[in-house]
């Protein structure tokens, strides 16, 4: 996609914000004005987190794209009211909230691996709200097969670790809430992966080698096929897996070249490119941002919890993001999430029987000595 900016917007994200103004019914107009400046929010967000990483407690935009709030543990920083005030939007500052969310995550997995560690459990998620400093913890229990007329006692009372700052509260629900399937399913055929999507090309931090990113989930064979889209010749290469992580830093993993070139560019939706200008850090709940899988293709929604843990399949996953919305199908696992030339993610999955998805930040990429290739 040409390099070419209308209204100081880059054109690549002019072409997001169309698709996100068919998604919420509203006008393109209405869209430009609400959401052409979360990439400027964004990076005010990573600043602070940078700079103040014992002291922030959120980083948000309001649900409307209208304005944004930053809140921070103690009193706010001179600097964050001068950041504020380069954004075109009413900004909210907001101190004394008595905890962090560096804290809010010690919390959360604290209280998740409390729950995730019971043999009556078959599935846990938990994420944070920010805004009020609740933990939620979500917990389904395994079918057992033991008589149903066992007295209550029989089975211990679950009860979440309490968090060491009393400013933090943790909710357990227990339910049939959805359970996350990684959408790895099904191969595809022209699909960018064997059983998957690929996410974005990868340069290793230290030295100079290239590659391509997907799901760790996907990275079960030591070697898979790539293919490009088919206006781009369909042409395949046999890549070889050069590491993963599945825990701690979410799902990720990166393989070879191939007999391929590494370009700085990505499908965002079919047949379609552009350039991964940036990669960003972690994503901010109520940022609107899109993705593209083989199977669903290209759609747009919004960040639901910028910092969640899953435990599904034996495995938890730590620092994962949840989405309103994205319409993740099986295929789509490994997919890249953006906004404009910023790398978001790599797709995980879906919450099945729901629309919600669920994507590591690309910043984890680090994890395995890598980050996104930019131009």
């Amino acid at each position: 996609m040409p390099d070419v900016r209308v209204d100081d917007l880059p054109m690549v994200e002019l072409v997001d914000l169309r698709r996100i103004a068919v998604a919420e019914k509203i006008s393109y107009g209405e869209a430009i004005d609400r959401y052409g400046w979360q990439t400027r929010f964004e990076q005010v967000a990573d600043r602070l987190e940078r700079d103040y990483p014992a002291e922030l407690a959120e980083a948000a935009l309001d649900e409307d794209g209208k304005g944004a709030r930053f809140s921070f543990k103690g009193d706010v920083p001179a600097q964050a009211v001068k950041l504020a005030r380069t954004l075109p939007a009413k900004v909210e500052l907001k101190g004394g909230t008595g905890y962090s969310a560096a804290e809010l995550e010690r919390a959360m997995n604290t209280a998740h691996d409390s729950v995730a560690r019971r043999k009556d459990v078959a599935h846990v998620q938990s994420a944070y709200d920010a805004s009020t400093g609740v933990v939620v913890v979500e917990a389904r229990r395994v079918e057992l097969a033991a008589d149903p007329d066992a007295p209550e006692e029989a089975q211990p009372a679950m009860r979440p670790a309490t968090p060491a700052n009393p400013r933090i509260k943790v909710r357990l629900i227990l339910g049939n809430h959805p359970d996350v399937r990684p959408a790895d399913r099904a191969m595809r055929g022209g699909g960018r992966m064997t059983y998957c999507t690929a996410g974005f090309t990868v340069k290793k931090i230290r030295g100079k080698a290239k590659g391509i990113s997907t799901a760790g989930h996907c990275a079960v064979a030591k070697r898979l096929t790539y293919r490009l889209h088919k206006k781009d010749g369909g042409t395949r290469t046999t890549i070889v897996r050069k590491r993963r992580h599945q825990g701690a830093s979410g799902d990720v993993s990166w393989y070879s070249r191939g007999r391929f070139k590494v370009a700085r560019t990505f499908y965002y939706a079919w047949n379609k490119k552009r350039y991964a200008d940036r990669r960003a850090g972690t994503p901010r709940k109520g940022t609107r941002i899109c993705k593209f899988g083989v199977t669903s293709g290209a759609s747009c929604t919004t960040v639901r919890a910028s910092n969640a843990t899953i435990s599904t399949g034996g495995r938890t996953y730590r620092r994962m993001v949840t989405t309103n919305g994205g319409g993740v199908r099986p295929g789509d696992s490994g997919g890249p999430w953006y906004y404009g030339g910023t790398a978001y993610g790599i797709t995980h999955g879906y919450f099945e029987g729901t629309k919600r998805s669920v994507f590591t930040p690309a910043v984890s990429l680090r994890k395995l000595g890598v980050d996104v290739y930019q131009r």
